[in-house]
């Protein structure tokens, strides 16, 4: 007995000894971390590392139908471009006979250079519109806000990306895609704006570029799947005034526009340089169904967010380090989303009369949705901004909609203001590492994962009503969309050195009216 507590009192020093060390060069200074391949080779349960971010594109989602080129020099080939990773997903492609009208999911591709002479002429302007209507996606490549909004005036076809003060040029001379479509089975219209290029401004490598042409092929796909819309509807058919009551996306199919965001990690921004550089791509999908009140003459929006943040690519795991000494790091993964979508000027002008989800505490699932109505005698777009006809309904309009996602570990903050600045706005929290003292363990710490979303993908979506005066007649809004990730450091117990990168991205649009 007298041995066994000798040994159980050198395995204590021991074990004090160890912490003393880890300690004197514990979470007071802050080193660069170094690649020690002792430390590197612990094994203990918690460690692993995630497999790394392909280099190349891969093509996971493909389009059946043909991309038609306007000239030989689109054909032309860039490993570098985001074009070519698009180019790459349709079935075939060639160059366009200059009269046929492609069918709906085929597409047309120029470039801005080119814009100038396809609408310049009767003949190319007439094609244009007919595309556009028969539901041809149109892909400019290159150009600024000022560039897109003088062929979409020209075609005649709404255009949500508000025009800023000054000309943009692309960063790093990398080109945009501006792509947008007239009436599909599950959008009255749709548009969104690509750029190969992340939150400093730096190009994009070509996996990420490949992803990134993935998320917008896939709603794109989704919105010609789909079988529940309207498009198949006409004046005629039931949709004339009335005095019943009509739900209002089922009415009208929602106009669609998008923001999307790369956020890259640089290789040395990793406690390990071997980690190499990652990027990440976000998505926000607004879905927009809106009608106006006869009574109150103003306009009124129903508006369904849907928030795509993959965080998969950046996070590589737990694994040991040396910073000032052993310790444990997990890197880089999401902590925090926020969303806002709020009134560009008089905001006085703007209610905002339902939102949803309301505030949570640490939620595993969540719904968002609500049941509203608007009595009395409303008017609607049949068919969208571009090419819809003015409906007219004694009955009023309600909505019922509700979407349940499943989040995990994550809470929800509703930061909306309905007075003197009026926004509809969300924080989506996502809980970070916990750390407890395990003096036998590497740097004398047990490191958990936070969030399972906040490693893999946040899958949101918030909806909201608002409206808007007569006077208003193209009202502006600015959707931003905040990302912030972290990377934690562990040892003797505690989390220490977190580090934060955050990406924000803010696009100015302009709301489609009815009048």
């Amino acid at each position: 007995m007298f041995k066994l507590k000798k040994q159980m009192k050198r395995i204590l020093y021991c074990a004090m000894a160890a912490a003393l060390f880890v300690g004197t060069v514990g979470c007071a200074d802050e080193k660069e971390g170094t690649d020690d391949p002792t430390v590197d080779n612990a094994v203990d349960p918690d460690l692993y590392d995630v497999d790394p971010q392909p280099e190349t594109d891969q093509e996971e989602v493909k389009m059946n139908t043909t991309l038609y080129f306007f000239s030989d020099a689109d054909a032309a080939t860039d490993s570098c471009s985001l074009k070519d990773n698009f180019v790459s997903r349709f079935a075939s492609a060639q160059k366009w006979d200059g009269v046929s009208i492609p069918s709906q999911g085929d597409c047309l591709l120029f470039n801005v250079d080119e814009a100038s002479s396809i609408v310049g002429n009767a003949a190319g302007l007439d094609a244009l519109k007919k595309m556009h209507e028969a539901g041809v996606l149109l892909v400019m490549e290159g150009g600024s806000e000022k560039d897109f909004e003088r062929v979409c005036r020209m075609v005649e076809n709404y255009n949500p990306y508000a025009v800023g003060d000054a000309e943009e040029e692309p960063n790093g001379g990398e080109l945009p895609l501006w792509i947008w479509t007239g009436p599909l089975p599950g959008a009255a219209s749709l548009a969104m704006l690509l750029e190969p290029t992340d939150t400093d401004g730096d190009f994009t490598d070509d996996f990420s570029q490949g992803e990134l042409c993935d998320m917008a092929l896939t709603e794109i796909k989704d919105a010609l799947a789909a079988v529940n819309g309207t498009a198949g509807m006409s004046v005629a058919n039931g949709t004339k005034s009335g005095d019943e009551q009509k739900e209002l996306t089922q009415l009208m199919n929602a106009t669609k526009f998008y923001i999307y965001k790369s956020q890259k990690i640089e290789s040395s921004d990793y406690r390990s340089s071997k980690k190499g550089s990652h990027t990440n791509n976000y998505q926000v999908e607004f879905d927009v169904w809106y009608a106006f009140s006869e009574d109150e003459q103003r306009n009124y929006y129903y508006i369904h967010e849907e928030i795509s943040c993959p965080f998969k690519n950046t996070y590589v795991g737990v694994y040991s380090k040396s910073v000032s000494g052993i310790a444990k790091v997990c890197e880089w993964f999401g902590r925090q989303v926020d969303v806002t979508f709020e009134p560009v000027s008089n905001a006085n002008d703007v209610k905002i009369h339902r939102s949803s989800p309301t505030s949570t505490q640490s939620s595993q699932s969540y719904t968002s949705g609500f049941s509203w109505n608007l009595g009395g005698n409303v008017s609607y777009k049949f068919g969208g901004e571009s090419a819809g006809a003015t409906v007219g309904l004694s009955g009023g309009i309600s909505v019922s909609n509700s979407h349940t996602y499943t989040v995990n570990d994550v809470t929800i903050a509703d930061n909306g203001d309905n007075g003197s600045e009026c926004k509809a706005s969300w924080s989506f929290i996502l809980s970070g590492v916990r750390t407890t003292y395990a003096p036998f363990s590497t740097a004398c710490v047990n490191m958990y994962e936070g969030s399972l979303t906040g490693r893999t993908k946040l899958q949101a979506g918030t909806d909201f009503i608002i409206s808007t005066p007569v006077k208003s007649r193209t009202p502006q809004f600015k959707g931003t969309l905040s990302v912030q990730l972290k990377s934690s450091c562990g040892k003797m117990g505690t989390t220490c050195w977190e580090r934060t990168r955050n990406a924000d991205h803010s696009e100015t649009f302009t709301l489609p009216a009815v009048k």
